[in-house]
Formats: structure tokens, C-alpha cells, sequence
């Protein structure tokens, strides 16, 4: 993650000249912008860096018990719909809340997690990291195109 590129965006949004309307439409648009990013790697299973994400642990399957083995599904499939967004005239934040951000935050940034199985019997599991949800290159220059278009827009209706 590039805080390098973020901090470039940050100046080209305070350089315009906004009241706090056209500061939410363009906070809105940036916003909407890093959502599709996000998703994007979500569906093709990349990191924030275009890598693939580490391959999940094939699971065993009592092919009795469920009739029928699923190996290859996706990774994060709900993930999509739980990203929220809040933007005002001060900022924008692209992220998840509840249950989903707590379970997200392992994947994305690695580390052990405990859950009981069925037995009751309790077991640790080292998450690998997975990182879906950060700041790319790809991010900067969708939010910049995205931020340049929604300034124009802004700039034609007036």
C-alpha cells in the first residue's frame, strides 16, 4: 500500500475549490470507485498487490453425509455484498461493520483464529493473510479518474 499516492489524492481534492455539497458528490464518487476496486479483487481472487490469493486448505468431505463435493468455490463470495461505505464533506471510508468486519479483518490481515467444531472440541487455525481490502495502485487511478470526472460533472452543471 502506497500512503505516498493517497496523500497525492488528498492534495488534489483540498487544491478544489468546493462548497460542502460538491465535497460529498466527489467524496461519493471516490468512494463508489474504491467499492468497485474491492469487488473486483474479490471476484478474481487477487490481493490489493494483483497476486493470487493463497489457495484455501482442501477440506475433506463425508460424501455420504452431503452427497457431493465442493472443492473449487470462490473465497469471500458474500464479501461483496457487507462493504459499506460513509462519505461526507470531510472524507470518505470504504469498509465493513458487524459480524462481517470482524471476520474479514482475520483474512485480510492474517492471524489465528479459534472456533469450535461440532464435537465441541475447540480448534486454533493460522489464517493466512489475504489482503482484499487496502490501498493499490489500481485504487489511486481509479479514484483519480473517478475523482477527475466527478469534478468535471460538477464543474458543467454550474
Amino acid at each position: 500500500m502506497s500512503n505516498k499516492n493517497f496523500d497525492n489524492l488528498n492534495e488534489l481534492i483540498q487544491g478544489l475549490a468546493l462548497n460542502k455539497v460538491q465535497a460529498t458528490k466527489l467524496n461519493k464518487a471516490a468512494g463508489n470507485a474504491m467499492r468497485r476496486v474491492v469487488r473486483a479483487n474479490l471476484k478474481n481472487q487477487k490481493d490489493t498487490d494483483g497476486k493470487p490469493f493463497q489457495p484455501r486448505k482442501i477440506q475433506k468431505f463425508n460424501l455420504a453425509k452431503n452427497g457431493k463435493i465442493s472443492l473449487n468455490k470462490k473465497m469471500f463470495r458474500g464479501a461483496s455484498r457487507s462493504l459499506n461505505q460513509d462519505a461526507n464533506a470531510d472524507g470518505v471510508s470504504v469498509g465493513y461493520s458487524s459480524v462481517a468486519a470482524k471476520i474479514l479483518k482475520i483474512h485480510n490481515e492474517g492471524g489465528k483464529v479459534a472456533f469450535r467444531r461440532g464435537s465441541g472440541k475447540y480448534v486454533a487455525y493460522a489464517m493466512p493473510k489475504r489482503e482484499f481490502l487496502g490501498w493499490s495502485d489500481s485504487m489511486t487511478s481509479e479514484v483519480r479518474d473517478s475523482i477527475i470526472n466527478e469534478y468535471s460533472k460538477l464543474q458543467g452543471a454550474h
